[in-house]
């Protein structure tokens, strides 16, 4: 689906319309999680507006991308979007330029993540966004930034995608940022092969 991106809240949020339907649409980019602009009136700062000015980079002048036909709709409307211009994939350059971190829950995109988690790793040897030693003081992971705002503790099971073992939210520093998998439960986890 052709779409022309209207406004970019963040550096994985965007609002898109289809100009033949006259349909706008609230776009996360599925499988990618990027610092907080706005995250219940707290913001992660600089960080957060580089990661938003890079998304906005990959955009191009006439504004329109495509949007996959692998899109879903989250739990809050939002449709979960692979984006693409030409043949670059917005969802990969973002994580593979270190602006954003491979993000699943349960398993929904494993095999994309396995990929996400490669250029994640090639963006942290290369030092490139997030992991530039610049940015390092700022540099909170979003899924941490949110349970601080929040005063929770994760309350996810974090898995190691390439080992496929679990570990409670108290040990998620255990599981290196690029090959973080979260699960909502056990079962879930066990179903894909994961286990503690």
């Amino acid at each position: 689906i052709k779409v022309k991106v209207i406004d970019v809240h963040d550096g994985d949020t965007l609002t898109a319309i289809n100009e033949k339907k006259q349909e706008t649409y609230k776009i996360r980019l599925a499988s990618v999680d990027t610092p907080e602009t706005d995250f219940q009136n707290s913001s992660q700062g600089t960080i957060s507006m580089k990661a938003r000015s890079f998304l906005m980079s990959l955009i191009p002048a006439d504004k329109i991308i495509n949007l996959t036909n692998e899109s879903q709709t989250d739990r809050h409307g939002r449709i979960l979007g692979v984006l693409k211009v030409n043949d670059i994939e917005i969802n990969k350059e973002i994580v593979r330029n270190g602006w954003g971190l491979p993000y699943d829950i349960d398993g929904i995109n494993h095999d994309t993540l396995l990929e996400y988690a490669e250029a994640c790793l090639e963006a942290e040897e290369n030092q490139r966004g997030m992991f530039a030693p610049e940015n390092q003081s700022e540099f909170e992971e979003p899924y941490n930034f949110r349970m601080r705002v929040q005063k929770k503790l994760g309350r996810n099971i974090i898995g190691n995608i390439l080992t496929q073992k679990l570990y409670t939210a108290l040990e998620i520093k255990e599981v290196p940022v690029c090959l973080r998998i979260f699960f909502s439960n056990e079962i879930l986890a066990q179903s894909k092969g994961y286990s503690f």
